[in-house]
């Protein structure tokens, strides 16, 4: 009896756009677990219930600022898929790059948990991979993705 040999799948290739959202949903669930972490712990709870955490005081302003640096992900999502090519390749080295600064900057501020640590270094990490993705994301690569950001309102 004869048997047909093994086919071996061979991975399909996938594209920079769905990547780099891929990256950015990723880092998104860091941000809002590391957050919440953050209000379940017993140690810092008083502190979020009496609005300020060591030397964080939560204001108005505070609040503000706050909602702006969760807008900048949220949108590079939305412009990753939206935009062509070019433009989703500068905002994902843009925003990419402000984040990872942003979040190193923040090991610097108060008295950080083991957990927060643990969370900031893989948000920096995968900021970082976002900012080297965009960058290395060049138009050859990208013809097929580009049309079919112009003919579907969700991007290829």
């Amino acid at each position: 009896m004869r048997t047909e040999p093994e086919k071996t799948e061979t991975p399909e290739k996938t594209d920079t756009r769905t990547i780099l959202f891929s990256l950015w949903t990723f880092v998104m669930f860091n941000y809002v677990y590391a957050d919440l972490f953050g209000v379940m712990d017993s140690r810092l709870l008083p502190g979020f219930l009496e609005g300020r955490v060591g030397d964080l005081e939560f204001t108005p302003g505070f609040f503000v600022g706050a909602a702006m640096l969760m807008q900048i992900p949220m949108l590079a999502l939305l412009l990753t898929r939206l935009l062509p090519r070019a433009g989703a390749r500068w905002v994902n080295i843009g925003a990419g790059a402000f984040k990872t600064v942003v979040v190193f900057g923040t090991l610097f501020i108060g008295d950080n948990t083991a957990y927060y640590l643990g969370y900031s270094v893989v948000e920096i990490i995968a900021t970082s991979a976002i900012v080297v993705i965009a960058w290395r994301w060049v138009p050859a690569r990208a013809a097929a993705s580009d049309q079919g950001a112009r003919l579907s309102p969700l991007g290829a």
